[in-house]
């Protein structure tokens, strides 16, 4: 039987993406059964009183902990760090592969058309200026405009925000596609385009970084975020520390992590098309999602003929009107889906199908898959 060990892991649990790497830990801890873990749920302390004093076989941590020295208690146990805020190249760690993060972001936004990216960040962390990094080589690669700026712009406490605002639109032009280093940036980028007068994501679409779903679900519109796959970093950095425990030479002390996914909300709910026909049709069609909406109220609200604006959506997506009203409720499917317990008979309801088995019929021709299968599929 393997000898038991005594980890501590020092998380706010508060967090989301800590949340998701506490439970990546324990599904390892739980598969091996010979660990004995110490933490508290809201604290960054061990429930020892003094750090120095404790005896135990290891440590996960997101340095920088005002309570370690990391380099002193690398000397006592092994340390494996879950953090990206600064650089620790001397201690082991399991992190995300921001750089990808970043790729990730502005490849959701060049898919939509989208040709002036921002990237809202900080300096001061490293996990941002990595994300940049990367959202910034794919933007400038396929020829568009990049600019970054602090995020702190968008924040409410800054007293030029408005300003701010209207002199990067005027450097960059509408549509605008802001790639937010984390979720709460990205809700201070919402709330501040909104508070000048802008349409999410009509003129400025937003995508973030954890998928906290507090923070995604309390925008409006909800924000799009990158699944940085924050549970099998805990994994990672569970096998890890055990390696090191356990006392095996570890050629790679460093683990970068490659993001799940980016979950589509509204705020990127967007394709821009030089047709202003078509991307008022398709304004309508997201604002109308949830109602049973035909393709006659689609060409009225945009004043030309039917024949006319089948033939534009053909020409501008390569797609029908009916296409596009389908793909729109099966994305407000899947965003009630992955945000609440509703049965999947009141999904349909409330995302304008006829039925249950409408939704099944759709749902599968788009996504590939049953509508029960994709929400148990994004549980695990």
């Amino acid at each position: 039987m393997a000898e038991r060990r005594d980890v501590a892991i020092l998380l706010n649990r508060t967090i989301a993406y800590f949340r998701e790497i506490l439970a990546g830990i324990g599904q390892y801890a739980n598969t091996l059964g010979h660990w004995r873990c110490f933490g508290q749920p809201r604290r960054i302390v061990l429930p020892i009183a003094d750090m120095a004093l404790w005896k135990g076989d290891g440590l996960i941590v997101p340095l920088p902990v005002a309570e370690i020295d990391a380099k002193e208690a690398l000397k006592r146990y092994p340390i494996v760090n879950v953090s990206a805020r600064l650089a620790f190249p001397l201690v082991p760690s399991a992190l995300p592969d921001n750089v990808a993060v970043g790729r990730m972001q502005a490849e959701h936004m060049l898919e939509r058309g989208l040709r002036s990216i921002v990237f809202a960040g900080s300096e001061h962390m490293v996990y941002s200026l990595e994300r940049q990094a990367g959202c910034q080589a794919v933007a400038e690669a396929a020829g568009a405009k990049f600019k970054y700026i602090s995020a702190a712009a968008f924040n409410d406490s800054n007293p030029r925000q408005r300003e701010d605002i209207l002199r990067l639109i005027d450097e960059m032009a509408l549509p605008l596609a802001v790639c937010a280093a984390n979720d709460e940036f990205g809700h201070w980028v919402v709330a501040a385009a909104q508070a000048a007068g802008f349409r999410v994501p009509d003129d400025i679409a937003v995508v973030g970084v954890d998928n906290d779903e507090m923070v995604c679900s309390f925008c409006d519109p909800p924000l799009s975020s990158v699944d940085v796959n924050a549970r099998r970093v805990g994994y990672e950095a569970a096998l890890l520390l055990d390696r090191l425990m356990a006392g095996e030479e570890v050629s790679d002390i460093h683990i970068a992590v490659a993001p799940k996914e980016v979950v589509q909300r509204r705020s990127t709910d967007i394709l821009a098309v030089s047709d202003t026909s078509v991307s008022e049709a398709m304004a309508f069609i997201r604002d109308h999602a949830a109602t049973e909406m035909t393709i006659e109220q689609v060409v009225t609200s945009v004043g030309v003929s039917r024949r006319s604006l089948e033939m534009r959506f053909r020409l501008a997506l390569g797609r029908s009107i009916l296409d596009q009203i389908h793909t729109a409720r099966v994305q407000r499917a899947q965003e009630l889906m992955r945000m609440t317990d509703l049965s999947l008979r009141q999904v349909a309801a409330k995302c304008g199908f006829s039925d249950y088995r409408q939704m099944g019929s759709v749902f599968q021709r788009i996504v590939g898959e049953k509508p029960s299968v994709w929400r148990n599929r994004m549980r695990m």
